[in-house]
């Protein structure tokens, strides 16, 4: 069984990073582009993590999906990579210890490092990744 990650994100530029990130690092990749998607994805797919944009919109905004996955018992335990420019911690919120947070731009190096902070295993960074060309 392969693993699969969920990329919850509206930016076309973040979400081609992300999910050349997750190919890299071993993931199948689930979308969900609003808010209000997510909690029924993970419910169906299980995922082995949730990226998570924190502006995301919708009528669930990306800063309240962490709450309402952890008020859920089917994905309480699935950890929250969470992204913004803004600096946000989600990190200093008590009780988000399966939420890992990371600044905007996201390197391959601080999503592989926040992954294993998770406890998901991931590649070894070799400083080096093959992205995808496009002629």
């Amino acid at each position: 069984m392969s693993k699969s990650c969920l990329i919850a994100a509206h930016d076309p530029w973040l979400i081609q990073l992300l999910r050349v990130f997750a190919h890299g690092s071993g993931f199948q990749v689930i979308q969900a582009f609003e808010g209000q998607e997510v909690l029924p994805l993970a419910r169906e797919t299980l995922p082995v993590v949730i990226l998570l944009q924190m502006d995301l919109a919708g009528q669930l905004r990306g800063w309240e999906v962490p709450q309402e996955l952890k008020a859920t018992p089917d994905t309480q335990k699935i950890p929250i990579l969470a992204f913004s420019w803004a600096g946000q911690g989600l990190n200093d919120v008590p009780g988000n210890d399966t939420v890992t947070f990371i600044q905007e731009p996201v390197t391959y190096e601080s999503f592989v490092k926040a992954l294993n902070e998770l406890g998901i295993e991931s590649p070894e960074i070799s400083g080096t990744m093959e992205f995808p060309r496009h002629y």
